[in-house]
């Protein structure tokens, strides 16, 4: 999958790796970094240990 973000509300979209969806991706949309698609996927990973707790 390729994250975007829309600019304009600020929400995460997914798009398919194969470019079959790139149509949909306009100047609206700025390619999330590496890490912040690690934060999203794996978020679980950058939680802190009183959040771990509180789970």
């Amino acid at each position: 999958m390729k994250y975007y973000r829309n600019i304009k509300t600020n929400l995460i979209h997914a798009f398919e790796s194969d470019g079959s969806h790139d149509d949909l991706i306009t100047n609206g949309f700025i390619r999330l970094f590496k890490i912040e698609e690690d934060q999203l996927i794996n978020s679980q990973n950058y939680l802190s240990d009183e959040e771990k707790e509180a789970i």
